[in-house]
């Protein structure tokens, strides 16, 4: 199972017990890191015919894969308070294949790249800093429609927004690990210009959710 590596990890970050040096207070500064991401979601293909008298088709599947990506972050602390800003980019491999519709053909959603620009705030309790955070989130992604013998593809980059909570844990004065939970919703594009089904609208629509665990290092 993809979530074996998550959950001791997960468990070992909860329960490490405070080390030897003073309460971590070195919060601020410039952070690079890494991170693994098992995300799972929904993929929405519908097809819409502009005309009297026809509805929307539509098929729903669940989407589910892995991510790495790496990311910059700063921090500035005040008090317990910490806030700061992140940036992240890296790889993905989420898809769906969608069953055969009932007029024949089908569709694939797939989702190849990531990458977020976040603000984050959080309170420090002696090692740990509970936070939460949100900003802009974009995916490449690309829908394959068929109605075979003819084949559409429509591959986009898209903007959406996330959100989300974790904790972050001192390891040492200079390395941190975090767990992290977070939503992200890419919204919809279309296919106007279909070949697949001639006079129909395809659209793609895709929102995740992901578990990520990561460590950073910090300047």
């Amino acid at each position: 199972m993809k979530l074996l590596f998550i959950v001791p990890s997960a468990a070992l970050l909860l329960a490490t017990p405070a080390v030897a040096y003073e309460p971590f207070t070195a919060w601020s500064g410039v952070y690079v890191g890494a991170q693994v991401d098992y995300g799972w979601g929904r993929a929405q293909l519908p097809q819409a015919r502009p005309s009297a008298g026809y509805t929307i088709y539509t098929n729903l599947e669940r989407t589910e894969g892995v991510a790495g990506t790496l990311r910059g972050s700063y921090n500035l602390k005040t008090g317990a308070w910490v806030v700061g800003g992140e940036a992240e980019l890296g790889r993905a491999n989420a898809n769906a294949t969608l069953p055969d519709w009932a007029f024949g053909g089908y569709g694939k959603s797939d989702m190849d790249s990531v990458g977020m620009a976040r603000l984050r705030a959080g309170y420090a309790i002696n090692n740990t800093l509970y936070y939460a955070t949100g900003g802009l989130a974009f995916a490449h992604t690309q829908a394959n429609f068929a109605d075979l013998p003819a084949f559409d593809i429509n591959s986009e980059t898209k903007n959406g927004w996330t959100l989300g909570f974790g904790a972050e844990r001192a390891l040492t004065d200079k390395w941190t690990t975090r767990l992290e939970y977070r939503y992200s919703d890419f919204g919809r594009f279309s296919d106007p210009n279909a070949t697949a089904n001639l006079g129909w609208k395809d659209y793609n629509s895709i929102t995740e959710h992901v578990i990520r665990l990561g460590f950073n290092y910090k300047f």
